[in-house]
């Protein structure tokens, strides 16, 4: 996740963590490093409480 996405360890951890645990949403502030990988890896990035509505 580091190499694929250009994440620091502890954000490819996070990321990684919830793909191996079958986490479909992840709640974070920190867009610039999140967007893509979790689009990526098919993970729901929730930066708000509207982002929480499912579609």
């Amino acid at each position: 996740m580091m190499a694929k996405y250009n994440l620091l360890p502890n954000d490819a951890l996070i990321l990684a963590s919830c793909k191996l645990n079958n986490i479909k949403m992840l709640a974070s502030f920190d867009e610039n490093d999140f967007t893509i990988a979790c689009a990526g890896e098919n993970i729901k990035l929730v930066q708000s409480v509207a982002d929480l509505s499912i579609t």
